[in-house]
């Protein structure tokens, strides 16, 4: 059996297309899903089109198979090197990201509930100072935050003068610096000093330890999750070009694509049923400069590729194929 392309199409394809176009055709018991690509130009245009031949027995107007439906081709597909070097850079580059956050805030946290800890013990065994003086500064942020940074002077039992620096942070409260300054220190050692206005705001030093410890796990939890999302995308590309059933999406709504107050891309949602009848919904996000592989003309159905290696993701390739190597030469 052999394509029947018409003489005015075949006339202007190039010459390794002709060629193909005559070419047996597979059987569908060997190649159910295996589809024959024209590349034609349009009307009017020198834009380059790539169609699909579906009824080797049928004649075809330039005009209808520039209307048909996108195919995809068969697979196996090769990954473009560009889009694995893209996602195996990127992830690995979040996911150290992110395991760095983590380790600067527990090193970070790890100080601080030190701090907190030993200026309670220094406080509950030390020796009050004969006399206190305090002086420094406090800086607010956010109107949630407080920083304190304090230079203590203080007298030991013998009336002898020592100084220390002392700084702590607050969350959602504040040190009343009406209330009387007291320190205390440590017989032992009396450089180690614990102040009043420390203890006395404990409970927003925690506060404080307990938000940045949040903040740490979701800023480096977010960027490991990031990281590990772009290897998923180079995985689901590789098992969708090994192999894959093509899943027709329909488009249930486009939004735009807003970053920092201006249109990036847009938003593509979809909804479509696999062979085994189960039901995908998702979205697919392009930049301004892209577009997704449509399934018609109208553009109310996308083309998506379903793995069984991979079940529940599907993949909408753009119009050019990518993230694959087109097996077509336009």
């Amino acid at each position: 059996m052999r394509f029947h392309v018409p003489p005015d199409v075949r006339g202007k394809m190039p010459r390794t297309a002709r060629r193909d176009a005559c070419a047996p055709r597979a059987s569908q018991a060997q190649a159910p899903e295996r589809f024959f690509y024209a590349v034609l130009f349009a009307r009017r245009t020198s834009k380059q089109k790539v169609v699909l031949l579906t009824d080797p027995t049928s004649s075809y107007d330039p005009r209808i198979l520039s209307a048909m439906i996108t195919p995809f081709p068969d697979r196996p597909l090769r990954v473009r090197s560009s889009f694995a070097t893209k996602k195996i850079l990127g992830g690995i580059g979040l996911i150290l990201l992110g395991l760095g956050f983590l380790v600067l805030f527990v090193f970070v946290e790890k100080e601080s509930i030190t701090d907190v800890l030993e200026d309670h013990k220094i406080w509950k065994t030390g020796i009050p100072a004969t006399f206190t003086e305090v002086h420094g500064s406090e800086r607010t942020k956010n109107f949630v935050f407080h920083e304190y940074s304090l230079v203590v002077r203080y007298g030991d039992k013998e009336m002898q003068p020592h100084s220390a620096d002392v700084k702590f942070d607050t969350f959602l409260t504040s040190v009343d610096q009406e209330q009387r300054q007291e320190a205390r220190y440590l017989e032992s050692d009396p450089k180690k000093v614990a102040l009043s206005w420390a203890i006395e705001a404990s409970t927003g030093r925690w506060l404080a330890i307990g938000f940045l410890g949040v903040m740490g796990i979701v800023i480096g939890g977010f960027s490991t999750w990031g990281g590990i999302g772009m290897l998923r995308q180079l995985t689901l590309a590789k098992r969708c070009g090994e192999r894959s059933e093509v899943v027709t999406l329909e488009i249930t709504n486009v939004t735009p694509n807003v970053a920092n107050g201006k249109q990036v891309g847009l938003i593509y949602n979809y909804r479509g049923t696999d062979s085994d009848g189960k039901l995908h919904e998702g979205k697919a996000v392009f930049t301004m400069k892209e577009e997704p592989l449509f399934a018609d003309e109208e553009r109310k159905h996308l083309v998506g590729l379903h793995s069984p290696a991979v079940p529940g993701k599907i993949l909408v390739p753009r119009s050019d194929l990518h993230p694959f190597v087109s097996p077509v030469r336009l």
